[in-house]
């Protein structure tokens, strides 16, 4: 079994290669490019007739200027959530994509700090038939109670799970209307959990709304890449909440 590490692109790797400002030799920019978030350095180095010697020096170079990260394979997700050291590859953009979704990105963030909400996209939606129904994962006890009173109050049928597990446990039951999806959670990613919706068929279009203190550019990219409909900054207002919430489901 190849061990050898696997990178994927950070979000300032997708911008530089598409504007390919900074200075780096044509090789480590062909490099760059080949990262999908699969390849080891071993099959890097035999995509690109390279060297693995040359390919790990051209690495240690892309670590620090920050152009890559590096992954651990990850198994199967809801096995996998609740291991503290695990992470989840991204799929990759193209050059071209990467640029749009960095400078989304970056709308993105400035959105976040200004108005608290930031809607990436609102997926077509079902006609929701009577109250509508939302899944809070989120680990503050208080928190989630005056989530739970306020969109109770405002017509919204609310359901609650603590952490990865417990969302699991509910989606097995039954599919909400709407996530709202914490970030930062006791045994996984709210990230994480969200690359494991898109890849379920029965819930690739449901919608998630991710809550997070965490509104840096790569943080919004890492959202925009797995499939976040919008995103609620902490703390947050009950407006921008359910401004939120009602722009995703259109009502």
């Amino acid at each position: 079994m190849d061990e050898s590490p696997i990178f994927s692109k950070t979000a300032r790797g997708v911008a530089t290669l598409g504007d390919k400002k900074l200075a780096l030799p044509r090789e480590h920019y062909r490099l760059l490019g080949l990262v999908d978030g699969r390849s080891s350095l071993s099959e890097l180095a035999e995509k690109s007739a390279l060297s693995q010697e040359f390919v790990e020096n051209v690495f240690s170079r892309l670590l620090a200027e920050g152009l890559v990260k590096q992954l651990l394979v990850s198994a199967d997700m809801k096995g996998a959530a609740v291991s503290d050291d695990m992470t989840i590859s991204v799929t990759e953009l193209d050059p071209e994509e990467g640029v749009r979704a960095w400078a989304e990105a970056q709308r993105g963030a400035r959105a976040l700090h200004d108005q608290g909400f930031y809607a990436h996209k609102v997926r077509p939606v079902q006609g929701v038939i009577g109250r509508p129904s939302i899944l809070s994962v989120e680990d503050d006890p208080l928190l989630a109670q005056l989530l739970a009173l306020l969109l109770t109050r405002e017509g919204f049928d609310v359901r609650h799970a603590a952490d990865g597990k417990a969302m699991f446990r509910t989606l097995d039951d039954t599919v909400p209307d709407l996530v709202l999806l914490d970030v930062m959670l006791p045994d996984t990613s709210g990230f994480q959990l969200l690359e494991w919706i898109r890849k379920q068929p029965q819930l690739a279009d449901l919608p998630v709304i991710m809550l997070t203190a965490q509104i840096g550019e790569e943080d919004v990219m890492h959202g925009l890449r797995a499939g976040a409909d919008g995103y609620i900054f902490k703390p947050f207002s009950p407006e921008p909440l359910l401004q939120g919430i009602r722009s995703v489901l259109k009502l």
